[in-house]
């Protein structure tokens, strides 16, 4: 990331935004995942069946390009940032539909992005 500042107030104005962005992206969540009941178990398997860990493997292929977008959202500010997290978790899925290997129901169709809440 470049900094380049011409004047006080252009600073102040740059560390505010990058402020604002870090705030934002620390409130930040995002998930991506099924609704559906069996996902877990295909993710994560069972005692007689292997996890396939289709969204662990699909979120490490895709943390470059999340690295990408949110190095160049956090000087712009909040909306940046949620854009940037939408846009990584829409990475996720789209790496994800392929690795779950599931030969029918709809687990493959399932997988969404949803922007979440922060627990207390």
């Amino acid at each position: 990331m470049n900094v380049t500042v011409t004047g006080v107030a252009q600073a102040r104005a740059y560390f505010s935004r990058l402020k604002d962005g870090a705030e934002a992206m620390g409130k930040l969540v995002i998930l991506v995942g099924s609704h559906l009941r069996y996902a877990r178990y295909q993710h994560e398997g069972t005692r007689s069946f292997r996890g396939t860990f289709y969204l662990s493997r699909a979120a490490q292929a895709a943390m470059p390009f999340m690295r990408e977008q949110f190095t160049q959202a956090l000087p712009k500010g909040p909306a940046a940032v949620f854009a940037a997290g939408m846009a990584s978790g829409h990475a996720v899925q789209a790496r994800a539909i392929p690795l779950a290997r599931i030969r029918t129901g709809n687990l493959r169709g399932s997988i969404a992005v949803y922007p979440g809440r922060r627990r207390a």
